[in-house]
């Protein structure tokens, strides 16, 4: 069975601590397997961030990254469109026009049967933050996540279990918590890692298996560098993918790498009209599919890349 069904299968929500211990638990064994030291660094005093940090970070050449938490059920499905600025902007802002349309009649509606006009600011604030909120943290558990992140995280174990022995000291591997409440466990391993945030390749695997349009956005320091180099130069014509490299100038993918100075972030997408690139289905249970192949596609690349530098 490929790695991204026994984690689909096993572990298909990530989001309540107990959820994500199991999934810490079951990895931890995994890497162990593949013959990999690991460890769970909490960046935070009251332990409620914990990413699984594989091999020795502040040695190697380039780390891997992923997410493994899940978000919750989103009313409005999330949708990237990395070479989309103002696209990407666009939706957002559309995401909250139901929040601001509910919090303005209800507060409309408030101040009217009280008679106390102030009431309706005051109203919607609650409503709108509180609707915001529940969004965030307290909506139900979005029960399907086979794009984001499982791949990711199955992409991380198939470049670890096809890494030839000698160049497992190139490569670290770090498994973030807490992405999908605002990059947290990315801002915390950045805060306790200053030398990694400034000068270490990262190259971070978020929502790649669904779409034959791979594209590697990457920070102008990044660029810059051996890694970046070895990634260009690896990347053999493929009949089933076309891969583009971007900068961060014109782009818009928010996630993990954007933590670091020397951050590249990958994704998959689909040919989109207008945005050029899209991938949908995110935050709801339609995220139920996932091309393994991609994740295939993606650890040969990464292996190959290693052999380089």
């Amino acid at each position: 069975m490929h790695i991204h069904q026994q984690i689909n299968e096993q572990f298909p929500m990530r989001n309540t601590e107990e959820q994500k211990e199991a999934f810490r638990n079951w990895t931890m064994e995994k890497i162990q397997e593949y013959g990999y030291t690991a460890q769970v660094e909490a960046t935070d005093k009251k332990q409620k961030t914990k990413n699984i940090l594989v091999g020795n970070p502040d040695d190697a050449e380039v780390i891997f990254t992923a997410h493994y938490d899940t978000a919750r059920r989103s009313v409005v499905p999330n949708m990237m469109m990395p070479r989309c600025v103002i696209g990407s902007y666009l939706y957002a802002t559309l995401m909250v026009v139901p929040l601001l349309v509910v919090s303005i009649v209800l507060g409309e509606l408030v101040a009217k049967w009280t008679g106390i006009e102030a009431l309706d600011r005051i109203v919607y604030l609650i409503v709108y933050f509180g609707l915001f909120y529940y969004m965030m943290f307290g909506g139900p558990v979005n029960k399907n996540n086979a794009n984001d992140n499982t791949s990711g995280c199955a992409a991380l174990l198939a470049i670890m279990e096809n890494m030839r022995p000698e160049d497992r000291n190139k490569a670290a591997f770090v498994f973030f918590d807490n992405e999908e409440i605002g990059l947290v466990g990315s801002r915390g391993f950045a805060k306790l890692h200053p030398e990694i945030k400034k000068n270490k390749p990262i190259v971070n695997l978020d929502c790649v298996a669904n779409g034959d349009q791979v594209l590697l956005i990457s920070k102008k320091k990044a660029e810059m560098g051996a890694v970046y180099a070895a990634l260009k130069d690896t990347m053999s014509s493929n009949e089933e993918y076309q891969v583009h490299f971007f900068g961060k100038r014109g782009s818009m993918m928010n996630s993990d790498h954007s933590q670091f100075d020397l951050g590249m972030g990958v994704c998959a997408c689909k040919k989109a009209p207008v945005v050029k690139f899209a991938c949908g289905r995110i935050h709801t249970p339609k995220d139920t599919v996932a091309n393994t192949a991609n994740i295939d596609f993606l650890a040969q690349w990464m292996v190959r890349m290693l052999e380089k530098i």
